[in-house]
């Protein structure tokens, strides 16, 4: 709906323009003088003055409508997308640093590089499966880094919900998505399911979303949640 809007703007724009040229009853202006243009202003000419104020008007309209709306709206979605990003990021790490907690010491550059979907698959699937069930036996043990994950993914929600209210996102799967990713922790903390079982349905989750990984396609190529940021 936005991009629309904003084509239909720039083609009434174009044709304001146009025709300001056209009824008005100022000659050509130098920069226009000489080019091809300048014979079809002249034979489109139709001096009106009525036109030609709605003309300007529209057009310091759409100025007044650019440097007030336009332009500030679209630096507020590029900051509030470039954070999102970066908690996004964060989360990611975050989580890995705890999760690598069940293997004891690891080297301070590992959850940085097990962010990517591919290397945290390649670490704890295939021959490195048996990482992934110390995990969950590390997080039975301990259920305190279950309610620090469980943090985690608040801070990362509380993101999501920050930017819904704070710019319009008129891609409805985007929006869709986001929602669902913002309401999955009050999901996993207020279901029975997840009482009855915190380990199973919170790793399950944890581990979809680092190994971008969905029930119905598999694995992914792209982390869907990165991909879903970048088209806000």
């Amino acid at each position: 709906m936005r991009y629309r809007t904003n084509e239909t703007i720039a083609t009434l724009s174009v044709v304001a323009l146009v025709g300001m040229f056209v009824a008005g009853n100022e000659p050509v202006i130098a920069p226009l003088r000489g080019t091809a243009v300048e014979p079809m202003l002249h034979s489109l000419h139709y001096e009106n003055a009525i036109i030609f104020n709605l003309c300007v008007g529209f057009l310091g309209g759409v100025i007044v409508w650019l440097l007030n709306v336009l332009v500030p709206e679209r630096q507020t979605r590029a900051i509030l997308r470039d954070n999102l990003r970066k908690q996004y990021q964060y989360f990611r790490e975050d989580v890995i640093s705890l999760l690598l907690g069940a293997g004891g010491s690891y080297s301070a550059g590992l959850p940085a590089q097990l962010s990517r979907p591919n290397a945290f698959r390649d670490y704890y699937r295939g021959e490195n499966q048996q990482r992934w069930y110390d995990v969950l036996n590390y997080l039975q043990a301990n259920p305190e880094r279950l309610s620090d994950i469980v943090a985690h993914m608040q801070t990362l929600s509380n993101e999501v919900e920050y930017l819904l209210h704070k710019i319009s996102i008129d891609d409805e799967e985007v929006h869709a998505f986001l929602k669902r990713l913002s309401l999955h922790t009050h999901r996993l903390q207020h279901l029975s399911v997840y009482s009855y079982d915190e380990v199973k349905y919170l790793g399950g989750f944890i581990f979809e979303m680092l190994a971008a990984w969905s029930v119905i396609s598999g694995y992914l190529e792209a982390d869907p949640v990165a991909c879903m940021i970048e088209k806000i």
